[in-house]
């Protein structure tokens, strides 16, 4: 030491080197230890012996302390960080501080994070879940968890970066009545754990900033009501936010639709709201709930299996880079303007979330201040009665937002794709639907046909879809738009996306449906509608539909039944409904046969199935199913 510490009270300041040897009688005059009762200050610790190792026999504390100033190139510090919960960590010139055991859950695992350059806790998956390296997908660990057969949906692994999803879905129905009630979703089909919980009626938004939520929510009538003679009723959907048990309605989220009396059956009906929400530091909880609305028909079912809430948190980098821009608004309550055969104004002029000053939302307009590609969803509400429709207008609502460009880790891929002519659909049975002009579309995208999309990086995807239904017949049809998607050469549909219209003679409607999906790279989307006619004196012809499919090749020789796929339907209507099982199998083994059965609660054979393989050659003995599907219908 060239000079002595300022608290040092009366010491002896010792200018050069100090050395303490072992003496050849070290039981007389010591083995050369050196022992400080009080602090040691020095600025190296090295060995006596060149290039030697230094030591330590007994156990070292490490206060914690605040992050120190990085060290000089070449060199690393190791301490016990304050702000990791005293946890040791190291920190190397640049200041990276890599935590050394981030673990907290069992079944956790320690990896590296590509993104931030440092260690990452990387939780563990669900039962029969397999570790697999992604790429592709939404970590920057590039490590995924995944079912053994791909599911399109089902990535639970939380992500690493900035963007972060969750999708819940409904397993049971209910009978609506005209007091709002909560849906409870008990399913989930993704949740990035570092950013949602799912609290079996509510979803938790854990993170603070801004969130795009899309809720799609099916309702139809109760087979326990005759509706030959006709019958109306309207369905109220609306969202709310809070904590602790309390809850405030979320601004312009109501959204209606309304079931017309008609000489036969109207069944199923789809309420899709898009809307974007700003959670405040402490996170919140969302619900959503439905009602029939100013009828008192009993008559409307909420559907098992129809019902979804999806979350994106729109935080693409850190929050004091970010500049996405979020602008939602809607019309203030008073004067209802008249819907007649003119286009009217509707009044829009109070922001709920506005993030750029410089937009101007007036009365009957919007000034959007920077120029850039944005994404508008708009809803308009409106009141019928005595002959006249009027506007809804604090409940007509519009939602803009514009990602940001500044982010180093995440690149925003966009399409957009329409159809420019009138496709007449075939009753039925599923049509492909024709998307052939591309507004926009970027490098990640290939329009393959005038039906199919192929996505080429992989990833998790936003996808929102709008069709817009006309029915020229004298009968009430229902028009059903679902979302596929084509990963190895088999469509498969994308669970939670279908939705539904009805539509009385000479009518006209529009169908939304979206998810969040993951799709791994080359995958195909693709979106089909299809008509079903609703029968005169069979009223409940499709009020009920559920399909369930397992693409997964699986192998057995048991010579007992044993099961390969199972459907839960919750509570159903009483009624006749019908089965529809198909499969693909594979056995060689010619002369011995193998069977399948349907089972109805378990035990009651319903339908049996047997086959005899005949042709010759390499016997393999064992028999391998795919693509098992199953479909149920109310008739």
């Amino acid at each position: 030491m060239t000079q002595k510490r300022s608290n040092f009270v009366g010491d002896s300041l010792i200018s050069g080197n100090l050395a303490v040897i072992s003496s050849s009688t070290p039981q007389y005059q010591g083995d050369g230890s050196l022992e400080v009762d009080g602090t040691l200050y020095t600025d190296i610790l090295e060995s006596s012996t060149p290039m030697g190792n230094v030591s330590v026999t007994s156990a070292l504390s490490f206060p914690s302390q605040s992050r120190p100033v990085a060290p000089t190139s070449g060199n690393t510090l190791v301490f016990a960080d304050s702000e990791s919960d005293g946890r040791m960590v190291m920190m190397n010139a640049a200041g990276t501080v890599i935590d050394l055991n981030p673990l907290t859950t069992a079944g956790d695992l320690l990896t590296f994070d590509g993104v931030k350059d440092t260690t990452s806790r990387f939780p563990g998956g669900l039962p029969d879940q397999l570790l697999t390296y992604d790429p592709r997908g939404n970590s920057a660990t590039q490590l995924s968890w995944k079912s053994s057969a791909l599911a399109l949906n089902s990535v639970y692994s939380p992500s690493d970066l900035y963007i972060r999803y969750a999708t819940l879905m409904n397993s049971q129905g209910f009978a609506l009545t005209s007091t709002a009630t909560s849906i409870p979703f008990d399913k989930v089909v993704r949740c990035d754990i570092d950013a949602y919980s799912a609290e079996s009626v509510d979803l938790r938004l854990i993170v603070a900033g801004y969130y795009e939520i899309l809720v799609k929510c099916t309702v139809g009538f109760s087979s326990e009501n005759d509706l030959s003679v006709g019958i109306d009723a309207c369905v109220e959907l609306s969202i709310e936010t809070g904590s602790g048990g309390s809850y405030t309605y979320l601004t312009g989220t109501k959204t209606y639709s309304n079931f017309e009396a008609t000489n036969s059956t109207t069944p199923f009906d789809t309420l899709t709201c898009r809307f974007i929400v700003s959670v405040p530091t402490g996170g919140t909880d969302m619900r959503v709930l439905v009602r029939e609305f100013q009828t008192t028909t009993n008559a409307l079912l909420l559907i098992p299996e129809m019902t979804t809430i999806s979350a994106m948190l729109l935080i693409v980098d850190s929050p004091s880079t970010d500049n996405s821009q979020y602008l939602s608004f809607q019309g203030m309550s008073g004067t209802r303007p008249t819907v007649t055969s003119s286009w009217s104004d509707v009044p829009t002029n109070t922001p709920i979330i506005q993030t750029n000053s410089n937009d101007v939302v007036s009365a009957m307009n919007v000034a959007l201040a920077d120029a850039g590609l944005r994404y508008i969803f708009g809803k308009v509400q409106t009141l019928s009665g005595a002959g006249i429709v009027t506007i809804i207008a604090e409940e007509s609502a519009f939602t803009i937002s514009m990602p940001s460009s500044s982010s180093e880790n995440y690149s925003w891929q966009k399409a957009s794709i329409s159809n420019n002519s009138t496709q007449t659909l075939s009753g039925s049975i599923y049509n492909e639907m024709t998307l052939s002009t591309a507004e926009f579309m970027d490098s990640d995208f290939l329009q393959n046909s005038e039906e199919t999309l192929t996505v080429v990086s992989g990833g998790t995807y936003r996808v929102l879809f709008s069709a817009i239904v006309a029915n020229e017949d004298m009968e009430t049809f229902t028009a059903m738009v679902r979302l596929l998607a084509d990963i190895t050469g088999g469509e498969k549909e994308i669970l939670g996306t279908s939705g539904w219209k009805s539509l009385t003679a000479g009518s006209v409607g529009n169908v939304v449906v979206g998810q969040s999906v993951y799709l791994p790279p080359g995958a195909t989307l693709m979106a089909e509608e299809v008509t079903i006619s609703s029968f005169t004196g069979v009223p409940d012809f499709g009020r009920y539909y559920q399909f369930v499919h397992d693409e997964e090749v699986v192998q057995t020789t048991s010579t007992v039944f044993s099961l390969r796929l199972a459907i839960s339907t919750g509570t159903l209507a009483s009624g006749m409904y019908r089965a529809g099982l198909s499969f693909d199998w594979d056995m060689s083994n010619a002369g011995v046969k193998f069977e399948s059965q349907l089972l109805l609660d378990g035990s009651t054979v319903i339908d049996q199935y047997s086959d005899l393989p005949v042709i010759t050659g390499t016997y393999q003995k064992a028999l391998y199913t795919k693509n098992v599907r199953f479909e149920l219908w109310k008739i």
